[in-house]
């Protein structure tokens, strides 16, 4: 269904006739309505929605609404995923700080040092675990 043709039906479905005439936006737009049997003529050019054309309408707007709800849910997810994503980064920010600041007392080495080494090594690590990880194994 075109934008002009769900334009129409809406006009229609409100209790509105609309005349058909050449050169106009809704010429096209009721001559396709015409022919799915959604409008019918009453009179010469003026059209009426049919029931056919209530129960388009009806589905049109049922897929619209599970599209916008679909897409809704999407974005709740991804909303979501990057608040678990945020946590888990400061959760690991705060991790190697404190090991960095342990392993300084231990080793002597400044807590910057000691970072720079923890970063590697875990960075080695984790990339380590995410080629044994069953989601790289997929791909």
């Amino acid at each position: 269904m075109t934008n002009d043709e769900y334009t129409c039906l809406m006009i229609m479905a409100e209790g509105q006739n609309l005349i058909r005439m050449k050169d106009t936006r809704w010429y096209g737009a009721l001559n396709a309505l015409e022919a799915k049997g959604w409008c019918k003529p009453i009179g010469n050019e003026n059209f009426v929605i049919t029931e056919a054309g209530r129960a388009a309408l009806a589905g049109h707007e049922e897929t619209e609404d599970a599209i916008l709800r679909r897409q809704l849910t999407i974005q709740g997810k991804i909303q979501e995923n990057r608040q678990a994503v945020h946590a888990k980064m400061l959760e690991a920010i705060a991790a190697l700080v404190s090991a960095a600041q342990i392993s300084s007392l231990t080793t002597g080495e400044s807590e910057k040092t000691c970072f720079n080494k923890l970063i590697s090594e875990v960075t080695l690590r984790a990339r380590e675990q995410l080629k044994a990880s069953p989601m790289e194994q997929l791909k």
